[in-house]
C-alpha cells in the first residue's frame, strides 16, 4: 500500500519491484531455482473503489488481467469502479493519528 501517491508513481514502483525480483537468485536443496516473476494488480482509492472490498475486487481484476495477458507484468484497474453488491464494509477513512499517551505514572495492581 502506498499513501498520497499518483497512479503513475505506484505503477513505476511496482515495475521496479517486478524487475528487481528477476535479479534474485534463489536456491533450494542446493539447486538454483528458475527466474522469479511477479504479476501485480493496482487499484487506487477512490478512483477504483470506496470500500476495502471494492478496492480488493478492482486490484484482483487487474491482477488477473496481468496473468491473462502473459504474466510477469503490472496492470492498473480499469477506469470505472467495480461495485461489490451488496456493499460489505464501511467506507475507507483516512488514517487517524493515535492520541498521545497521558502524562504521569500508570498505576497497576497485581
Amino acid at each position: 500500500m502506498f499513501a498520497d501517491c499518483k497512479i503513475d508513481d505506484v505503477h513505476a514502483r511496482a515495475e521496479q519491484m517486478r524487475e528487481g525480483a528477476k535479479m534474485l537468485r534463489l536456491e533450494h536443496d542446493g539447486r538454483t531455482l528458475g527466474t522469479l516473476s511477479l504479476s501485480m494488480g493496482i487499484a487506487m482509492f477512490p478512483d477504483h473503489g470506496r470500500t476495502a472490498d471494492e478496492l480488493l475486487a478492482a486490484a484482483d481484476a487487474a491482477l488477473y488481467r496481468s496473468k491473462s495477458d502473459g504474466r510477469d507484468r503490472t496492470s492498473v484497474a480499469g477506469s470505472q469502479r467495480l461495485v461489490v453488491e451488496p456493499p460489505v464494509g464501511p467506507p475507507i477513512e483516512p488514517p487517524v493519528e493515535p492520541p498521545a499517551p497521558a502524562p504521569g505514572p500508570i498505576a497497576r495492581s497485581a
